[in-house]
């Protein structure tokens, strides 16, 4: 069963119009990896308000416009659905020496 993204009355709604991808960043490096990775300061991003952001490429071309917000302790990143396999990809290949994990949650999730 999806778990709702949002969990009670009183949060804010969001409605998308499409699937959407869901993938969640934790560990304790989380936030100076994704700092590295978006053009949003990631403290606006909070349990109850999204931040919106771009990720960029090496060159400054842009490769995803998404959100991001605080779950748990992680982040969650939602982006539209075709970006699911790509922005795995492009995060996970510069994960190297920080210690955060990457899983997609994009099934789990009735954003």
């Amino acid at each position: 069963m999806n778990k709702p993204f949002l969990e009670d009355e009183t949060s804010p709604l969001q409605v998308p119009l499409s699937p959407r991808t869901v993938l969640r960043l934790s560990g304790p490096d989380r936030f100076r990896f994704l700092s590295g990775q978006v053009t949003q300061d990631v403290s606006l991003a909070t349990e109850t308000e999204a931040a919106y952001t771009c990720i960029l490429n090496a060159r400054g071309q842009l490769d995803a416009v998404c959100h991001i917000r605080v779950h748990e302790g992680s982040y969650l990143i939602d982006a539209a659905l075709e970006l699911r396999g790509h922005l795995m990809e492009r995060l996970d290949r510069y994960i190297i020496a920080d210690d955060v994990e990457l899983s997609d949650e994009s099934d789990e999730w009735a954003v």
